[in-house]
């Protein structure tokens, strides 16, 4: 599944794939950032989304059954994630960073993370 939705806050948008399916999507986020002195920035965000008119073109062809049509039914999860971030110099920031999601089958509970630099110019 692809998320749409850019930034945090509220996202709506339609995912399609050629064939296979699609799904609207709605979305309402927050996050909170603080600078804890010059050196340490904190960041905590989270998220709640909501599939609706979701639909399917596949189908699997059974011999002696005939089309067999998978149930594709609209999801829900929850979104959240934290990232840490050391100031190196005014313009660059290396961060540790953890997301995951929180939801039923298919979504389910996922957690990755990962390390980033972002550099201002």
């Amino acid at each position: 599944m692809r998320s749409l939705s850019s930034g945090y806050g509220t996202g709506c948008g339609r995912a399609s794939w050629s064939g296979r399916g699609q799904e609207d999507r709605a979305r309402v986020g927050a996050q909170w950032t603080h600078l804890f002195g010059n050196f340490i920035e904190v960041n905590v965000n989270g998220g709640f989304v909501q599939s609706f008119a979701s639909s399917t073109g596949l189908q699997a062809a059974v011999v002696g059954v005939g089309n067999i049509l998978p149930t594709f039914g609209n999801q829900h999860w929850v979104e959240l994630g934290g990232r840490v971030g050391a100031r190196l110099t005014q313009n660059m920031t290396a961060d540790v960073f953890v997301n995951g999601t929180l939801g039923p089958y298919p979504v389910g509970n996922t957690v990755h993370g990962g390390v980033g630099l972002r550099v201002n110019y």
